[in-house]
């Protein structure tokens, strides 16, 4: 962290680093990068070693490091010239021993229960993606995530957490614990909510506590869960699997390896503290209109979710992937890692997403009842685009977006920005962008036009509640009026 102290600034009080919102922080280091510093300049650090000792005073000269432990009470005098440092913390893993966790591996093969190497029976693991942006309903989902498994001991949480990591203006946030046995699975990236850059890029630091679980969840950090979520999920991937792989022998595809199928929708909604959608009917996403309207003024699609008019037998193919539930195996965490280099993009996340998974080869299905449940109120909380966007990102991650969606996804070097370790961002060699839009009924270059097939979701008209279908669509086009900026 860049820490900019401005002429006449009134210093920082005394305080320590590891407090209860930051008890990971084991050690802190601080560069000073200030030329010429004099002792008149005052800006130095205090640092009380104990109780009875001496105070040192450090001078924060150019190139000068100091490292010190966190749980030491320190302050910064008021200085009379600008002064830069940076700051970091060395880290123990929460719950854990302090040693570093390994590297993810490949996700092993699995089902609910699966057949270990000596022929014992082991559980399938549900990696569980969540970001949070200084939302206090965050603490409610991971108990409920647990609370509400079959077998919440299959279960690892990242939490990439973005939120003031330095004072306690976040201790609403964190009210509620968690069982030690719980606590001990979530693992956090700590992000001070001054560097947040959006969805994309939290999602994408998530991803990486994966530790080699043989499922994945994405959430977001105001949801709810159906009793045995987990149980219920693997059925329902399971059989979306079989359709998968049904529709690919139909077509001439093989393999030996599971068809790869993703669970995900838009969820039901419920509201605070619990009150959730009594009806079971699960929705479908579908283009918001028909046309050029199904798009916004930055000319990326727009969607919304209609109640079915019945529960489906089994898993209903979907024409769109949604980014707050999406149930997969893990590999698609290698196959189709999360982009990082898309900040502030909101609208075009899902999209982009839902292009370069389906030419990776996967197919999407709607569960056949409410397993996720998802807050669509968001007045309670702050939001990510109140950071502001200082370097005009946006735009630059719009234009990626557009170009990918444009057919430039097969080559790294097309995407703005992109070096050549970025191939994997691009679109899948499976299938090919024309079949998905085909597929889907969007035209997403110039002219843009969303047609009625991408409208009602690959289903007859016939297939939905009349106009709204309850409270939950009511929300979801408030939701899509509102989401933020377009």
């Amino acid at each position: 962290m860049l820490a900019c102290y401005p002429e006449g600034s009134t210093g920082y009080r005394p305080h320590r680093d590891a407090a209860e919102l930051t008890s990971h922080r084991a050690l802190t280091a601080i560069l000073y990068l200030n030329d010429g510093w004099s002792e008149g300049d005052g800006g130095e650090l205090v640092l009380q070693p104990a109780a009875g000792s001496d105070a040192v005073r450090v001078c924060p000269e150019l190139n000068r490091l100091l490292a010190f432990r966190t749980d030491l009470e320190h302050e910064v005098l008021p200085n009379c010239k600008q002064r830069l440092a940076i700051t970091t913390w060395l880290q123990l893993k929460p719950g854990g021993d302090g040693h570093p966790a390994p590297p993810p591996s490949s996700a092993p093969s699995a089902n609910a229960v699966a057949p270990g190497a000596g022929g014992e029976q082991h559980l399938a693991t549900i990696f569980v993606s969540v970001p949070a942006f200084r939302d206090p309903e965050m603490q409610h989902t991971l108990y409920d995530l647990f609370a509400k498994a079959a077998h919440s001991e299959r279960v690892s949480v990242g939490l990439v957490w973005q939120g003031d990591t330095e004072t306690g203006d976040d201790a609403h946030c964190f009210t509620r614990r968690l069982p030690a046995q719980w606590q001990s699975r979530v693992r956090t990236h700590w992000l001070h909510y001054r560097e947040a850059r959006g969805p994309t890029l939290a999602r994408a630091l998530a991803q990486r506590l994966w530790r080699g679980e043989s499922h994945y969840l994405q959430i977001d950090s105001h949801s709810r869960f159906a009793s045995d979520w987990d149980e219920v999920l693997l059925a329902q991937l399971a059989a979306a699997e079989v359709l998968a792989a049904r529709e690919g022998a139909e077509h001439g595809v093989g393999s030996d390896e599971p068809a790869r199928a993703i669970i995900t929708t838009y969820p039901a909604g419920y509201e605070r503290p619990d009150t959730r959608s009594q009806d079971d009917r699960p929705p479908l996403m579908c283009a918001r209109a028909v046309g050029g309207e199904a798009f916004g003024a930055d000319g990326l699609l727009r969607l919304r979710a209609r109640t079915l008019r019945a529960r489906p037998a089994q898993p209903m193919p979907s024409l769109f992937w949604a980014a707050g539930f999406a149930f997969s195996r893990a590999s698609v965490i290698e196959r189709v890692p999360y982009d990082a280099h898309l900040p502030f993009l909101f609208f075009g996340e899902e999209t982009s997403m839902a292009a370069r998974l389906w030419t990776a080869g996967y197919d999407f299905y709607a569960p056949t009842t409410n397993i996720v449940y998802h807050l669509w109120d968001r007045s309670y909380r702050e939001l990510f685009w109140q950071v502001g966007d200082p370097d005009g990102d946006k735009p630059r991650s719009v234009a990626r977006v557009q170009q990918l969606l444009a057919g430039a996804g097969g080559e790294a070097s097309a995407l703005a920005g992109l070096s050549s370790e970025a191939a994997p961002l691009g679109l899948g060699s499976a299938r090919t962008l024309a079949q998905y839009e085909a597929f889907c009924g969007v035209s997403f270059g110039v002219p843009r036009s969303a047609s009625e097939r991408a409208a009602v979701g690959g289903q007859d008209e016939d297939a939905f509640e009349p106009a709204l279908g309850g409270l939950t669509d009511a929300l979801r086009l408030v939701d899509a009026a509102f989401r933020g900026p377009s």
